[in-house]
């Protein structure tokens, strides 16, 4: 059993609708999104969104749920990795909290 930030469990993040794994991950990408226009990149609230961030596709790639989708979503983790090392522009964070909002009307 892997914690998620003290709050969630693998189990119960599994047991979640994808539509709900969705909106969360965008829920902390716009976090993220907030404390990086806040206090840059370097900041600890900052590194600690990026890193429940890539938890949470962790988690999804485990999920045979996501199985389709498993190379965007590893393409994902890799772009939020460089971000987390300052490597990428943050807008490509923003591009992709509003994309998983809009595919998640479509996922069941």
């Amino acid at each position: 059993m892997r914690p998620l930030s003290r709050k969630i469990t693998s189990e119960k993040w599994m047991a979640m609708p994808k539509k709900q794994q969705l909106l969360n991950l965008s829920a902390e990408l716009a976090r993220v999104s907030s404390a990086f226009g806040k206090y840059g990149n370097e900041d600890q609230i900052t590194k600690e969104g990026y890193e429940r961030a890539i938890e949470m596709v962790d988690l999804m790639l485990e999920d045979k749920r996501w199985r389709e989708m498993a190379m965007n979503l590893r393409f994902f983790r890799d772009s939020l990795a460089s971000l987390y090392l300052n490597k990428v522009n943050p807008e490509v964070v923003n591009f992709f909290s509003r994309f998983f909002i809009d595919i998640s009307q479509f996922v069941v």
